[in-house]
């Protein structure tokens, strides 16, 4: 250090060796402050990237607090060729099963209509269905009528003048099944 120098010419004191120690025990307070400092800045770091951290997941757990993302519903089949199936939020979880009687087809039989509803386009009032055994046996399978070729499956309209009634023959395989 410049500035004041000199030795203990009567005292034999090396008084600058003396006022550089006096300055070094003076300034340890301020060597203190600035490690201290250091130090805090390094939490600091640590603090704004734990909070930009907890910023980032704050962001995606905001997604969970949409209902859609628990109450989202799936269906799914055993046999997609059979049988699909969709699920609406509404729907109960739980497992259903099904099964299949029968496909149906998409055949469809048309007929012309008739200009008078009272009008008979065969001429006949009456019809009289018969088996070959000349009678409708209740136990008779519907695949034995029409000379053995069955009838087609969907639904008869029946009529009486003033009621009319739609039969189901979708499942049905007897006459009985027809009739009940």
């Amino acid at each position: 250090m410049g500035g004041i120098s000199g030795s203990g010419l009567i005292s034999g004191i090396d008084t600058a060796s003396l006022i550089e120690q006096l300055i070094a025990v003076s300034s340890g307070p301020k060597v203190l402050a600035q490690n201290r400092l250091v130090q805090l800045q390094f939490q600091q770091a640590a603090y704004l990237d734990l909070n930009s951290q907890l910023g980032s997941l704050k962001t995606a757990a905001a997604a969970f607090r949409v209902n859609s993302v628990f109450q989202t519903k799936q269906a799914t089949s055993s046999n997609p060729d059979i049988l699909t199936a969709t699920a609406s939020t509404g729907a109960q979880p739980g497992t259903y099963s099904f099964i299949v009687d029968r496909l149906v087809s998409s055949r469809q039989l048309l007929s012309r209509g008739f200009q008078d509803k009272n009008a008979s386009a065969v001429g006949a009032s009456q019809f009289t269905f018969e088996s070959f055994l000349g009678r409708l046996d209740q136990d008779l399978s519907l695949s034995a009528l029409n000379d053995g070729e069955g009838i087609e499956r969907g639904s008869i309209r029946v009529n009486d003048g003033t009621d009319t009634a739609e039969i189901d023959l979708s499942r049905s395989a007897t006459v009985r099944d027809v009739l009940n």
